[in-house]
């Protein structure tokens, strides 16, 4: 398995995050997995 990338997207709201999300989404070249921060912060739970 290739080296991964990890890309970090922050700004404010309507910055355009989830458009540039999106778009990286529909290359065929390249797999992106996304994992927003809101839905991060539910895995780890409340205790942390």
């Amino acid at each position: 398995m290739d080296k991964g990338r990890i890309i970090f997207l922050n700004g404010v709201t309507s910055a355009g995050k989830t458009s540039i999300v999106e778009a990286l989404q529909k290359r065929d070249d390249i797999f992106f997995y996304v994992v927003a921060n809101d839905l991060f912060q539910e895995m780890i739970g409340d205790k942390y």
